[in-house]
């Protein structure tokens, strides 16, 4: 948002690179919307650091899978973090 001005883009072009983001002279992130996954989704993260909160992620992994009932994965989405 910048004044009255409001736009929405998908998450995936938001960032750019390390530290950019697509985000315009005066515009600030006002709300993010999260879609609510369909019940055969799971979805997983785990983090590795050295302390629990407030903490740099050594490494991260995100997991989010959607199955059909016979468990036959129809979509998978893998990113990981912290990895330096």
């Amino acid at each position: 948002r910048r004044g009255n001005k409001r736009r929405t883009i998908p998450l995936e072009t938001f960032f750019i690179a390390y530290g950019k983001q697509d985000r315009r002279p005066g515009e600030f992130v006002e709300a993010v919307h999260v879609p609510v996954p369909a019940k055969a989704t799971k979805f997983a993260v785990y983090k590795i650091t050295k302390r629990r909160d407030e903490d740099i992620t050594a490494a991260l992994g995100a997991f989010h899978l959607a199955l059909t009932k016979d468990g036959t994965v129809t979509d998978i989405r893998i990113a990981y973090g912290g990895m330096a």
